[in-house]
This record gives C-alpha cells, sequence and structure tokens, in this order.
C-alpha cells in the first residue's frame, strides 16, 4: 500500500527528537532539565499545566488544553511518554547518521515524546488559524491531555506517584474530564499495541543449617534445597508454555526466568542461606496475586523447609476493553495501515498503560516511533523516518478524534 506521508509539515520533529535526546534524563541525572524543556514548551501553546511530585528534582507534569472551565465540553484524548531514560548517557548523544538518529534514548522514548509534541504543536496551530474563518472553523469535541512522567525505568514509580497524589487537574481526571482514550508512545514500530504482559518480581529465600564440610549431616544445605525448588520451577515452566490466550492470537504465552541465586560463604562450610530473585511475566487472565500463589504452590512441595518469599515490582497484564473489537483501536488500525505498519496488537515488555488504566480508567494503546530491540542498546537509534511518520499518524489521531 503506498504510503501518504506529509515530511515538510513535521520535518521539526528532528531537531526536537535532538534537543530531549541530549538532555541527559538517566536515574543519576534525575529528569528535572527534561521537566524545564517540556514545561516551556507546553505553555508557549496554551496548555494549563501542574507538577505532579515525585521526589526531589523529579516532577511529572501533567497539561491539558483548552483549560476545562473555559470549555462546553468535559472529553479529551491523552498522550503519554516518560522523561527518563536508562544509564549510557554520552555527551555526543543526538547525532543523525544515514537517516537514523542515535542517542540513549532515542527510542525509548524522547523519539515518541518529540513526535507527540510536534504533532499537537501542528494540530493546534491549524484549529486556531481555522478559528479565525468563522464559516470555515472547526470546532473541538475532545481537548487533549499530556502526561510526561518520571522513573519509569525502575519499575514505572513515577506514574504510580501521580495517579495517586491529588492536584486540581488529577483529582477530576476521569470524573469531570473523560479522558475517552490514550496513546502511549512507546516503541512499537508504528503498531498500535493494545495489550502487554505483566510483570512481577519474587524473591525466594532459603534457610538451612551451617556445619563444617567434612561432617555434612551436622547442618542443613540450602544451595541443595534451592536446586530442589528450581527442578520443580523448572517444571511449572513446562505449564506456563503450554498456556494461552484465545481471545487474542497475538498474545503469547506467560514466562518465568531465574535471574539471581547467591549463597554460600566458603567451599568447605555447608551453606545455611540462599537467595534467588525470579521474573515472572503474566498474561491477561492471569494476576500478580494469582502468580504468587502458584510459586506459594511449589513451596509447599517441601513442608519441612524454612523458606520464604516476598514479591515487588508488582505490574499487572493489560488488554483494552473489548480487544481488538474496541472501536478506538480499529480507528487507530485504519490511521497506522496508511503508513505501512504491521498492525502487532502485542507486546512482551511492560509499559505504563497498565497504571494509568488501572488507576484512572484511561484505555491506553501503545504507538510509536522506534524498535523495542533498539531500546537499552549501546548504539541506540530511531529511524528519522519513522520519528516523521509517528507525526503524521499523531496528527490524524487528533484531527479524527478531536474535530467535529
Amino acid at each position: 500500500m503506498e504510503e501518504h506521508v506529509e515530511s515538510g509539515k513535521f520535518e521539526s520533529v528532528v531537531d526536537l527528537a535532538q534537543q530531549l535526546v541530549q538532555i541527559n534524563s538517566e536515574p543519576s541525572h534525575k529528569e528535572y532539565e527534561m521537566e524545564e524543556f517540556l514545561w516551556k514548551y507546553l505553555e508557549e501553546y496554551g496548555f494549563f499545566i501542574e507538577r505532579v511530585p515525585y521526589a526531589e528534582k523529579r516532577n511529572n507534569l501533567v497539561a491539558i488544553y483548552p483549560f476545562p472551565e473555559n470549555q462546553s465540553f468535559d472529553h479529551y484524548i491523552a498522550f503519554s511518554g516518560h522523561m527518563d531514560t536508562v544509564p549510557g548517557y554520552k555527551k555526543e548523544e543526538g547525532f543523525v547518521k544515514e537517516g537514523k538518529l542515535y542517542g540513549r534514548g532515542s527510542a525509548d522514548m524522547k523519539g515518541g515524546l518529540a513526535a507527540i509534541l510536534i504533532a499537537v504543536k501542528t494540530f493546534l496551530k491549524e484549529h486556531e488559524r481555522g478559528s479565525e474563518k468563522i464559516l470555515k472553523r472547526k470546532k473541538l469535541k475532545r481537548g487533549i491531555v499530556l502526561f510526561f512522567t518520571v522513573d519509569e525505568e525502575t519499575g514505572c514509580s513515577g506514574v504510580v506517584s501521580l495517579t495517586k497524589k491529588t492536584t486540581r487537574l488529577t483529582q477530576k481526571l476521569n470524573k469531570d474530564y473523560f479522558i475517552d482514550i490514550g496513546i502511549n508512545g512507546e516503541p512499537t514500530s508504528l503498531s498500535p499495541i493494545i495489550s502487554h504482559k505483566g510483570v512481577v518480581w519474587f524473591e525466594v529465600d532459603f534457610f538451612g543449617k551451617a556445619a563444617h564440610a567434612s561432617v555434612p549431616h551436622l547442618g542443613k544445605n540450602a544451595i541443595e534445597l534451592a536446586a530442589e525448588f528450581i527442578v520443580e520451577l523448572k517444571k511449572f515452566h513446562t505449564t506456563l508454555r503450554a498456556r494461552n490466550y484465545l481471545a487474542n492470537s497475538d498474545i503469547t504465552p506467560p514466562t518465568m526466568n531465574v535471574g539471581i541465586i547467591q549463597g554460600g560463604t566458603k567451599t568447605n562450610v555447608i551453606p545455611d542461606h540462599v537467595h534467588l530473585e525470579i521474573d515472572r511475566r503474566t498474561i491477561p487472565g492471569e494476576t500478580v496475586d494469582s502468580a504468587l500463589e502458584e510459586i506459594r504452590n511449589i513451596i509447599r512441595k517441601f513442608p519441612n523447609e524454612k523458606i520464604e518469599i516476598k514479591m515487588s515490582h508488582p505490574g499487572e497484564s493489560y488488554q483494552i476493553p473489548n480487544g481488538k473489537e474496541n472501536e478506538f483501536y480499529k480507528t487507530m488500525l485504519e490511521i497506522t495501515t496508511q503508513y505501512g505498519t504491521a498492525g502487532q496488537s502485542f507486546m512482551e515488555g511492560y509499559t505504563e498503560s497498565d497504571v494509568f488504566f488501572r488507576y484512572l480508567g484511561i484505555p491506553m494503546i501503545n504507538l510509536g516511533p522506534g524498535s523495542i530491540e533498539q531500546a537499552h542498546t549501546e548504539m541506540e537509534y530511531v529511524e528519522v523516518n519513522e520519528l516523521v511518520k509517528a507525526c503524521n499518524i499523531y496528527y490524524d489521531i487528533l484531527k479524527t478524534c478531536c474535530w467535529k
């Protein structure tokens, strides 16, 4: 299919993406420079903006246009993205070579942020011009809400805090101001993703009894106990691989990985403690609590042993209401198909979409430039052509969803 890409209207996206990539927002540096840049950018285009505090020099931003109290409508479309990156920032970030923009965060997800900003700016400029022509005026039926979050890369803690803190705007979201659909600019190669896996980490500790290795019968080997547990865990993983989700053939089975094992002090000492860490990815139909109970069932196979478990980073699996039959998803698919995207509807990784839907009731679609395969790599990049396509897609979404 022929792609209908306007490049001239959105060529400034490359320069903006470069500027964002050149701002260091890895965990040690924090996001305050990104926050100030985005604040000034949005303020210029008439957004009402609030800071939602998370930690020192780390504020989420919520912006809304037009200001709700001056409008007769109460429905909105949202765009979201996180300001932080994983470590790896270099001072020479943000260079373009052979049609690719390189740098930490170019794919995940400052390229998506830039495309959102340019598309929104272009849309608002055209709306303002249209309002001057009284007979041809295009009226808004939905406004725009923007969420820019912090601390996504270490467990989505920033967005969770945003959904739980009360500000002038957040206390009214989906109570007085109804957000019908949200677009999260995560790198999806511009496919509209409507479902993803959840994630939960388990820490399992095994306790034995220390003794000299020459008299092992006087002790209890915690490493051997952990090894027996891992054998049972591997059997259970076979069960997980057989699970599927029939309502959406794109969804792959759940997974589990033993990522860390620590134990023992010396070769000639019977180890009395082993620490195990497990990554569990869930699919729709499973929950964090059900995954925890399954691990506990394995622990129950060792009734005479001391084994403790706790979990962290709990994030539920997500699927948009009605799945592939969701009307907004169908609309997005029609738009993205014009630009040659594959239309994959599921992604393996966890995203903030779960948090927005679970806490605020906003149905979210992940849709952004760049590939997850490039995210977090040493030579992270995003295709310049995809940045421009993303602007076209976001702009078309705005026209379709916001203009009467």
